[in-house]
């Protein structure tokens, strides 16, 4: 599986789970996003890596309950991420 299309479940799953407000979930897709972004800037991807930074914050921002879908990137902004 491309990193894209990882980026790109990981987000439908945070979606899904969000709406659930599944808290258990949310902290572990919180984690592998991390993982994820301290992998991008290791690779220097910093278009990635602040990619990922907004997933993480909409990931934050559901666990305390706020307001988070304005921070979820698009589908579309994460395969331009890959290509840009």
């Amino acid at each position: 599986m491309a990193v894209v299309d990882l980026l790109c479940s990981l987000r439908r799953q945070l979606g899904n789970v969000a709406d659930c407000r599944d808290q258990t979930r949310l902290a572990e897709l919180q984690s592998r996003l991390v993982l994820l972004q301290e992998a991008a800037w290791e690779g220097q991807d910093e278009r990635r890596a602040a990619l990922i930074q907004d997933m993480i914050d909409a990931a934050r921002d559901a666990l305390v309950g706020v307001e988070w879908k304005t921070n979820l990137p698009s589908v579309e902004a994460i395969r331009a991420a890959e290509t840009g």
